[in-house]
C-alpha cells in the first residue's frame, strides 16, 4: 500500500509542530523562572527554613566554617633536646616504661637508647639491624613499639617489635633510592616489581635493666613480599586494649588496597600479639572500599581516648 502527502497537508503538520515545540518550550521556561526566583529569598537569608545564614553547627568546623585567625603563640620556637648527640635519619623514637630512657631508631636499621636527659654525651647501640634492614626508595626501618608489660613489676613482657622493609634477594639495598616507578590502580602487579625484598614484622627481647639485645631472641611474625619502589606504611603502637597496631601501604597499587582476600596491603592490622584466648579472635576483615590507606606511615594512640590517629 502506497501513501500519499499532499504538500499543502505536509506543511500544516510541520507548521503545527513547530508552534507546539514553540508553547512547550516556553512552559518551561517561565515555569523554571518562577522556581529560580522563588528560592532566591532562601538563599539570601531572607526566608523561613534553612538558610545560609541560619543553619546552625554542625559540628567542630564540620560546617566549613573556619576561624580567621588560630589562637596559637607564634613566639613559641623550637630547640634541640639533644645537642650533644649525633643520628643519621632518626625515624622513631619512644620511651621506655618507668625508666627514663629513650629508644630511638635510624632509617638504616641501628637502633640505640640514652638517658633522657638533654645533657646527656652517651648514646648506646642496643642492636644493629642494618644487615637485615634494606635502605630502599620509599622504605628502609619503618616501626618500633615496645609491648605494654615491657619493665612491668609483674610478668613483664620484655620485647621490642620492629617493622622494615627487606634488602633484596641479592643483599642489596635495591629498588634504591630515587628509583620510583609509578604508582597506579594495578601498577606493581602488572608490571611484576619484585625483586626478592619482604616487609618484615619482627620481635626480639630486650633486657630492662641496661636494654641488650638478648641473642636468639628474634622472632619472625610474618614476611609479606615487597613490591614497587612505595608505599609500605609502618605507623605502628599498642593500642590500651593490648592489641598491637600497624599500617601497611598499598605497594604502589591501588587495586591491592581494595583486595579484601588474597592480601593485607593498604589497611590497618590489628594483632594480638600475647595470643590471649580471652580477648583473641579468628582474623576479621573489614570491608576498605571507602577508606584506603595508600601509605599512613604515622600512628598514635589519643592520650584521653583509644581513638587512633
Amino acid at each position: 500500500m502506497k501513501n500519499y502527502f499532499h504538500k499543502e497537508t505536509f506543511g500544516s503538520v510541520l507548521l503545527f509542530i513547530r508552534s507546539k515545540s514553540f508553547n512547550i518550550r516556553s512552559v518551561i521556561v517561565i515555569f523554571g523562572s518562577l522556581l529560580l526566583f522563588g528560592a532566591f529569598p532562601y538563599f539570601s537569608g531572607q526566608g523561613p527554613g534553612l538558610t545560609l545564614q541560619d543553619h546552625g553547627t554542625i559540628g567542630p568546623y564540620a560546617n566549613l566554617a573556619f576561624p580567621d585567625e588560630a589562637n596559637i603563640d607564634l613566639s613559641i620556637s623550637h630547640r634541640i633536646a639533644y645537642p650533644n648527640l649525633i643520628f643519621n635519619s632518626p625515624i622513631v623514637f619512644k620511651t621506655v616504661p618507668n625508666q627514663n630512657r629513650i629508644i630511638l631508631a635510624q632509617l638504616d636499621g641501628e637502633i640505640y637508647w640514652f638517658d633522657d636527659d638533654e645533657t646527656t654525651l652517651t648514646k648506646n647501640l642496643l642492636v644493629d639491624l642494618t644487615d637485615e634492614v634494606g635502605v630502599v626508595h620509599d622504605g628502609g626501618f619503618l616501626g618500633l613499639a615496645l609491648h605494654p608489660d615491657f619493665n612491668a613489676a609483674v610478668n613483664p613482657k620484655n620485647y621490642i617489635y620492629v617493622y622494615y622493609t627487606s634488602k633484596n634477594s641479592a643483599g642489596q639495598n635495591s629498588p634504591p633510592v630515587g628509583s620510583h616507578t609509578g604508582q597506579g590502580c594495578n601498577w606493581s602487579e602488572s608490571r611484576n616489581e619484585y625483586q626478592g625484598n619482604s616487609l618484615i614484622l619482627e620481635r626480639f627481647e630486650v633486657n630492662p635493666t641496661n636494654l641488650s639485645f638478648i641473642l636468639g631472641s628474634k622472632t619472625n611474625l610474618f614476611d609479606i613480599r615487597m613490591y614497587g619502589t612505595t608505599h609500605y606504611g609502618g605507623g605502628m603502637d599498642f593500642g590500651d586494649d593490648g592489641f598491637l597496631y600497624l599500617t601497611l601501604g598499598d605497594q604502589a597499587s591501588w587495586r591491592r588496597a581494595q583486595n579484601m582476600t588474597d592480601n593485607l596491603n593498604g589497611g590497618a592490622l590489628r594483632i594480638d600479639v600475647d595470643k590471649d584466648p580471652t580477648k583473641s579472635h579468628a582474623p576479621i576483615r573489614k570491608n576498605k572500599m571507602l577508606v584506603m590507606l595508600a601509605n599512613l606511615q604515622g600512628l598514635i594512640i589519643g592520650s584521653q581516648t583509644t581513638i587512633l590517629f
